[in-house]
């Protein structure tokens, strides 16, 4: 969840979980295998470096982008992946200070779909920032990459993303036209696309007071996308949300408490997007217990996490 929507495929791809095949490219044949086990030799040291201490990983990621400056697939990977490290501790200044020079010269780059997910990730961390036709902006050239080099794959994740520009701004016509979007194109997409764009259509039917269309939609995530084991931390923060809105308060505080059980586990937006929502909930409904376990759990979050940015639940 980031403020206002939940975006996909920015870190969907983090770890290299979705693995697509490099295209789109004029080289030779040889140009191609050095290029390719020169990826596979950098993807195995990211691999080896995630599972070191933050400050030994931004070391590596620096080093190593300094180490080679030819402008090759394995360089887009190191950006990218230093880049989500620093989304997920919260410095979404320093990821897009990280990105900014590859998308400045990405056109001097191989195409490979990890550009595209490049530009996503700048899109999330501006909207972070509340820049959201920045964002927008980010995703409309993604957009535009993978509709040049006919990657309908990706179609669908911007969609998406620019919709939650919209809510973020609450022209609620436009996220709705582009949801719609979306999900026209679902089915040339991940499995799981689904999830987020029906927990987002959920989320901008609640904004709209529309709770019977929310309910439906809530539904159709569960039961079609399985929306609450692909992201459960977005479907039940949505559902909790929705319980709240509907007067279902066991409802309700079976899903808080389920959220509230995760806080230590989440990357930063994730947390203080649920501080936030559950925060307001507990204002509103005076639930005095509920609000001193959110300011408790930012207290010992920004204790544990002293290099992060200001976590706040205002704004």
């Amino acid at each position: 969840s980031h403020y206002g929507g939940y975006f996909c495929e920015a870190l969907q791809e983090g770890r290299g979980v979705i693995k697509r095949d490099f295209k789109g490219t004029v080289v030779t044949v040889i140009t191609m295998r050095a290029c390719v086990m020169d990826t596979k030799d950098i993807l195995n040291e990211i691999e080896e470096i995630q599972k070191r201490p933050v400050e030994e990983q931004i070391d590596f990621y620096k080093k190593a982008l300094q180490r080679d400056e030819e402008k090759t697939e394995s360089r887009i990977y190191l950006y990218y992946n230093y880049a989500v490290l620093m989304y997920e501790y919260g410095d979404f200044r320093k990821a897009m200070e990280i990105l900014e020079p590859f998308l400045m010269d990405y056109q001097s780059y191989p195409y490979i779909p990890k550009m595209i997910s490049c530009f996503n990730l700048m899109g999330v961390a501006t909207h972070c920032e509340k820049e959201y036709a920045v964002s927008r902006y980010y995703y409309s050239v993604a957009l535009k990459i993978a509709q040049d080099n006919e990657d309908i794959y990706y179609y669908p994740y911007e969609y998406n993303n620019i919709a939650i520009t919209y809510i973020a701004e609450k022209n609620y016509d436009m996220a709705y036209e582009y949801l719609e979007l979306a999900e026209k194109h679902i089915s040339n997409s991940a499995s799981d696309m689904g999830a987020y764009v029906y927990i987002n259509k959920t989320l901008l039917f609640m904004k709209m007071d529309l709770l019977e269309d929310a309910v439906e939609t809530y539904e159709t995530s569960i039961t079609k996308y399985h929306a609450d084991s692909i992201i459960p931390n977005d479907a039940h923060l949505c559902a909790a949300m929705l319980s709240y809105k509907l007067g279902e308060m066991d409802r309700y505080e079976i899903y808080k408490a389920q959220i509230l059980s995760r806080l230590d586990e989440m990357y930063t937006a994730e947390f203080i997007d649920s501080c936030r929502d559950l925060f307001d909930c507990g204002m509103d409904s005076g639930d005095d217990e509920l609000i001193n376990s959110i300011l408790s759990a930012m207290d010992k979050h920004i204790a544990e996490h002293p290099n992060e940015i200001k976590v706040g639940i205002t704004g």
